[in-house]
């Protein structure tokens, strides 16, 4: 329920910032259009995807991707606050490598954040905020060791490798939910119409139902205004 209401939030934080105001006459329909000042970008970059939670302790992060499409529009004297919409990588990785989780996300990031000027075309772009997102495919492998005093190989030990698909998660893990979100915060540098970003993540939600493991990313992109 919670992570629910947590994506209707921002489902309406979105349609009421976007809101114009209509007067209505018992002739004509007027709309008051003000120019625009909204920035809209694309980012493309990596993503340092791992986990944090008492129930992983050995595991270590993973490399992936992360693009999107965002905008930023101006409230006041450098305040601005955005939106988005994108895919990233999630997931992490043992740190003996026998096991990985990969997931790939829809993701919508919603931020405020401070232009700072720092010399001609140079803008510091420090910015919190927050983000819900839903995994679309992915798996998870991992490697199971059995002692078999009768096997020659791998010192007495069977091994049998395990691949399970993200629609499999919910009964091969006990419970699993797609939904998850989280707080987020970064900074980043802008050069006239580009910018370099570097983004922190901490999960809220523990999707796997009988694991403590909340997602933890850091994510490093570059962007392009137009």
């Amino acid at each position: 329920m919670k992570k629910i209401l947590f994506l209707a939030a921002f489902a309406l934080v979105g349609m009421s910032a976007n809101a114009q105001l209509v007067t209505t006459t018992s002739r004509s329909i007027k709309v008051e259009k003000t120019p625009s000042n909204t920035i809209w970008l694309i980012r493309a970059g990596l993503t340092f995807a791992g986990v944090s939670g008492s129930d992983l302790t050995g595991s270590k992060s993973r490399t992936g991707f992360n693009v999107g499409v965002e905008f930023q529009k101006p409230i006041s004297d450098g305040f601005y606050w955005g939106a988005g919409l994108g895919l990233k990588s999630k997931g992490c990785k043992s740190n003996d490598d026998d096991s990985k989780v990969s997931l790939t996300a829809l993701e919508i990031p919603i931020n405020v954040g401070y232009k700072v000027d720092l010399a001609q075309d140079f803008k510091l772009d420090i910015h919190a905020g927050g983000f819900a997102n839903l995994d679309l495919f992915g798996n998870a492998e991992y490697t199971d060791y059995t002692y078999n005093p009768y096997s020659g190989s791998y010192g007495g030990y069977s091994i049998k490798t395990y691949d399970i698909s993200l629609g499999d998660f919910d009964d091969a893990f006990g419970g699993y939910s797609r939904f998850g979100g989280g707080l987020a915060a970064g900074v980043g540098l802008w050069y006239q119409q580009f910018n370099i970003n570097l983004n922190f993540q901490w999960g809220l939600f523990e999707q796997f139902d009988k694991l403590n493991v909340k997602e933890s990313n850091i994510m490093l992109s570059l962007g392009y205004a137009f």
